[in-house]
């Protein structure tokens, strides 16, 4: 990455839905609103997701403080849509040039958005991924599980020979220019969107100033869950854009078949060795 240090700053819109997030939804926005980034050229854009908690009050409470004047832009709530439908609605009036896409679980540092701007400063990088730091609810650091430190291993090493294959959701960005409207259905935006980016001629990569803090409460029930959904969701960004099937078309085509589906057969390989060496002591 070669960021261009005189390059004039963008304007940055960050977007965010959220749904029932009255616990955490205070400390997502005063993070939001200390960003070090000039505010004439920040907007923060909440969409409601039909809350059914104190949600709206919250928001309504923050949009009326004076240092969230002309900053914060509230959306509220049509139903509840999904938050690609909310990224869909916010994307359509939002005036940034550059995306931030973003969770309410997770606090941002200061400098993050500051961070993607400079990553994005680079003409090659149409997007990139931050960083996600767990802590415990004392603010003490979490030694994350070794699966997790290997994926995010691979997608820095990924980016570093062309791009990353996907992001972490709570936390990446985009040129506007690459956004096309999210399918209502889909669970892994923040796989399609690198890969519109990649598609469109640019690289897609890990920004490590950028970072999000969460606070670690994962059980291995959810955890589970998440990589069924992760699996499944990959299903849905191969039909919303199948040019990731053609090593014609996809720059990126062999480590996404290497990272996501050379993974999912490793069960069939062992076994296929397994009985390789079985036949093998049968017949030496």
């Amino acid at each position: 990455i070669r960021p261009e240090p005189n390059a004039p700053l963008p304007r940055v819109s960050v977007l965010l839905s959220v749904y029932n997030e009255e616990r955490m939804l205070a400390a997502k926005l005063d993070s939001l609103l200390a960003q070090y980034y000039p505010r004439e050229l920040l907007e923060i854009c909440v969409a409601d997701d039909g809350s059914t908690d104190s949600t709206p009050a919250i928001l309504a409470d923050y949009a009326a403080r004076p240092e969230a004047q002309g900053v914060l832009r509230v959306f509220p709530a049509i139903g509840n849509l999904g938050k690609p439908t909310q990224y869909n609605r916010m994307a359509a009036e939002a005036r940034g040039e550059v995306l931030v896409f973003n969770d309410a679980r997770q606090v941002l540092e200061p400098g993050t958005v500051r961070a993607f701007v400079t990553t994005l400063s680079d003409p090659s990088v149409g997007g990139a991924t931050g960083k996600i730091v767990y802590r415990t609810p004392e603010g003490e650091p979490v030694m994350v599980s070794a699966y997790w430190r290997y994926e995010t291993w691979l997608r820095e090493a990924e980016a570093r020979v062309h791009s990353a294959t996907g992001a972490s959701g709570p936390l990446m960005c985009c040129r506007r220019e690459h956004l096309r409207p999210i399918p209502d259905e889909l669970v892994l935006e923040d796989m399609l969107i690198p890969w519109w980016v990649v598609h469109d001629g640019r690289r897609f990569v890990c920004c490590a100033e950028a970072l999000a803090v969460e606070t670690f409460a994962a059980l291995p029930r959810h955890e589970f869950d998440r990589r069924v959904r992760t699996a499944a969701g990959v299903w849905q960004v191969l039909r919303a854009d199948p040019r990731m099937m053609n090593p014609l078309k996809s720059p990126i085509w062999p480590q996404f078949w290497s990272h996501r589906c050379g993974r999912l057969l490793m069960p069939v390989f062992l076994l296929m060795m397994l009985a390789g060496a079985l036949v093998g002591v049968g017949t030496h």
